[in-house]
């Protein structure tokens, strides 16, 4: 059972810092790359700077924590065939029901359809749609560059993901879980890892992704397995995007 604690107050605080250490370096690579800051958020680097500097947030503020980075790395390491297969297993239930929702969803769709109560434009925004299409655009650009692609890829299956786990589940679900109860605790840390993820994702389906990521780290307190998990949803998020574009 994981037992330090970093408090809220200054989680918050270093959360704050490390967003404002992003908007800092961005503006430095626009004013010596020259390139414009509309064109940075559309390119791979503002991926590989933003998992990087709050990486190096989320490790200090592990640090201040006491948590022996050494101790806990040979801890992981010991157990990482373990830990695979209790991602894949938890990834296989997530892709599975994710799977049974989307067709039972298309059947009642259907359904509500040919009895004429709505049609299927009427599902889903125009701005959903909008963002939808600008990102699988995004997608089929980038990947037709390997090493742009493959950097990408780094970024969203396995640098984000590393950070976001330490900031939303060991850090901020850790926290909330030792002063309240286990519904309150996932149900905050949920809402606020889908509000920032807005401009990325939906917020629901971020939401419900932080849902299913908060009860695994429940069950398990296992870093690695949470890591792996999120990984392995962002690359399957990703080749869906592509090869559904």
């Amino acid at each position: 059972m994981i037992t330090q604690k970093i408090p809220l107050i200054k989680l918050l605080k270093l959360w704050l810092l490390a967003g404002i250490a992003l908007v800092f370096c961005l503006g430095l690579y626009e004013v010596v790359t020259k390139i414009p800051i509309s064109s940075i958020a559309e390119s791979v680097t503002v991926y590989l700077i933003q998992g990087s500097i709050f990486l190096l947030a989320a490790l200090w503020a592990l640090s201040t924590i006491g948590v022996n980075f050494k101790e806990a790395f040979y801890n992981y390491n010991a157990d990482i065939k373990n830990d695979l297969i209790s991602a894949l297993k938890y990834f296989f239930i997530y892709a599975g029901t994710a799977t049974a929702v989307v067709l039972i969803l298309a059947l009642i769709g259907m359904l509500l359809t040919q009895m004429g109560l709505f049609t299927i434009d009427a599902l889903q925004s125009q701005t959903s749609k909008t963002l939808k299409l600008a990102e699988q655009a995004y997608l089929h650009k980038i990947i037709k560059s390997p090493f742009t692609f493959l950097v990408y890829l780094f970024s969203t299956c396995i640098l984000i993901p590393v950070e976001e786990e330490i900031f939303f589940r060991r850090l901020l679900y850790g926290s909330l879980r030792d002063k309240m109860g286990f519904a309150a605790s996932l149900f905050i840390t949920s809402l606020i890892f889908s509000l920032v993820h807005i401009p990325a994702a939906s917020a629901v389906s971020a939401f419900v992704v932080g849902l299913f990521l908060g009860w695994i780290y429940e069950k398990k307190q296992n870093l690695p397995v949470n890591i792996m998990v999120h990984g392995l949803i962002n690359f399957s998020v990703t080749m869906l995007m592509i090869f559904m574009g």
